[in-house]
């Protein structure tokens, strides 16, 4: 079987590049608050990640680092943050050093950049709106008693490959403490994690795949793994190792609804899978679009979506 080499022109009015600006954010929140408030602070930190949002809290992402690299690695998480929630059930909690400086930072950031999500303060019933500083009362209020109607509505959800892979974080750090003594609950964490990684997804198709290399390169023997799942509002997720990471640019999965098809990452580099089941023929003809996540190894060095191209014959580009 002869190298597939894309043909631009036929291609380069479909499938438009991923959207890379949200590429920088690991938590798709950072939770801020007075160490008073961590009940509340976990509280909501549970409501969210119940609802697949990452999100950073200091008590759990940071538990045993010294002070010396507390402050950096407060700073780095800020940067690395979507959305921020500011828990309050004190006025004068707002204006400590810290807290101030934590919400004024990313405050100030959202003002000067484009791509950030939404700045939400959550207060008690005691707290004041007047008694909140003016920047935060300016932006989101909501009251402690209505955030579950709410809150989730303001924040903007990130979708990169650093977002996915801290949830992977969280699900190795869960393996590696699994003991006898905590067995039971934590089998029910890990499982509960597994679904927030993969998103719902259901695996309709699984298997050993080609390897289409490079234009200019020949045809190897080389196998890889790769899955083709779907959720329960229909979405197709393709996991798929990947021997190098690329530029993606203007992406497109070419499909004939049979065991065969081409995934276009840019001019020069496709992959091609085949024996895929037939359990997945139907679904893949019938997406329009679906989501692309690359691995190597056990990380994730891509993400993006593409448009799904039915052609007559896959195997016909190949000859």
């Amino acid at each position: 079987m002869s190298t597939y080499t894309p043909n631009n022109e036929d291609l380069s009015e479909v499938g438009q590049p991923c959207d890379i600006s949200d590429s920088k954010y690991k938590y798709d929140v950072f939770i801020c608050k007075k160490s008073e408030d961590v009940a509340l602070a976990e509280e909501i930190l549970h409501y969210l990640e119940d609802n697949n949002y990452t999100c950073f809290l200091s008590e759990r992402n940071l538990p045993d680092i010294g002070d010396s690299n507390y402050y950096g690695k407060i700073d780095e998480a800020l940067d690395q943050s979507k959305n921020m929630i500011v828990v309050c059930s004190d006025a004068n909690y707002l204006n400590t050093p810290w807290v101030r400086h934590e919400w004024q930072s990313f405050s100030n950031e959202k003002m000067s950049s484009s791509d950030r999500g939404n700045v939400v303060t959550i207060i008690t019933s005691n707290v004041k709106r007047e008694d909140v500083p003016f920047t935060l009362r300016n932006l989101e209020l909501i009251q402690w008693d209505s955030y579950k109607r709410n809150l989730l509505s303001y924040i903007v959800a990130t979708n990169n490959a650093k977002r996915l892979q801290y949830r992977q974080e969280v699900l190795n750090n869960m393996l590696n403490n699994l003991t006898e003594g905590n067995r039971g609950e934590a089998l029910d964490k890990i499982k509960k994690q597994l679904k927030i990684v993969l998103q719902g997804y259901d695996i309709i198709s699984n298997k050993d795949a080609n390897r289409l290399p490079n234009v200019g390169f020949s045809q190897t023997e080389d196998r890889r793994r790769y899955d083709i799942m779907q959720n329960e509002q229909g979405e197709v997720l393709l996991v798929t190792d990947v021997e190098s990471v690329v530029d993606v640019k203007s992406p497109l999965f070419i499909y004939d609804g049979t065991d065969d098809a081409i995934l276009y990452r840019n001019s020069t580099s496709c992959l091609f899978f085949d024996d895929i089941a037939e359990s997945a023929h139907k679904v893949l003809s019938s997406q329009k679009e679906i989501r692309i996540l690359e691995l190597q190894g056990d990380d994730v060095v891509n993400e993006y979506r593409c448009s799904v191209r039915m052609v007559p014959s896959v195997k016909d580009l190949l000859d």
